[in-house]
């Protein structure tokens, strides 16, 4: 990650830089820290899964969804 970026994005808990990374509507990444990651994801899964545009909307939100952790140069596989 660029290190304008970095310096925004605080550090998970037990020193470790694990964060969720996932396509974004528009031609983007999108990056969450874990405790906003829950947040959203609450959210969502509060959808109805029996309305079929709540229960697409799951799928492709979620779609791609990717646990990644930084190494100590701010690099991520």
């Amino acid at each position: 990650l660029p290190s304008r970026f970095k310096q925004f994005m605080p550090e998970a808990e037990e020193g470790t830089n694990r964060f969720f990374l996932k396509k974004g509507f528009e031609p983007c990444l999108v990056i969450y820290h874990p405790e906003m990651w829950e947040v959203i994801f609450r959210k969502v899964s509060e959808l109805s899964e029996f309305n079929m545009e709540q229960r697409l909307f799951q799928r492709y939100f979620l779609n791609g969804l990717e646990e990644i952790e930084l190494d100590k140069a701010g690099r991520f596989l």
